[in-house]
């Protein structure tokens, strides 16, 4: 994505056992999601990560409750019009983690977003996208 100015909208800590009650809504049972040592040791992943779609579904309930993203909340709660977003996951998610969510500023239609790390991580970003109304 090019350069835009973001604004920082909050903070969300996704805990350690998070994975173990993500998987039984979505049936990925991935050894990565639910072992600190299978993340770590057989896929060198630093340990057990989040499932790329926790951060989503975060972000989207964030929307909810920050003045900030009223925008953003509008298009992806809408029921009475159709909205799509992309996302591109950019580095996993180490358990457990605080990550902040920043957004910017609208462009037509479009609100982009990024989860980014809180703290040793503060300027990586984990996940990164659009979410529009059609």
């Amino acid at each position: 994505m090019t350069e835009r100015e973001m604004t920082d909208v909050g903070s969300f800590t996704i805990p350690f056992n998070q994975p173990v009650l993500y998987s039984k809504s979505c049936r990925d049972y991935n050894p990565i999601h639910l072992s600190a040592l299978a993340g770590k040791y057989l896929f060198g992943m630093g340990g057990k990560i989040a499932h790329g779609m926790t951060s989503v579904a975060l972000v989207a309930e964030m929307s909810r409750r920050e003045e900030r993203t009223r925008k953003m909340a509008e298009i992806w709660w809408s029921t009475q019009e159709p909205w799509s977003a992309e996302v591109s996951f950019k580095r996993p998610v180490v358990l457990p983690s605080t990550l902040s969510l920043r957004i910017s500023r609208e462009e037509g239609k479009k609100i982009h977003f990024e989860v980014v790390g809180s703290g040793r991580g503060e300027n990586k970003i984990y996940t990164e996208g659009w979410v529009q109304s059609m």
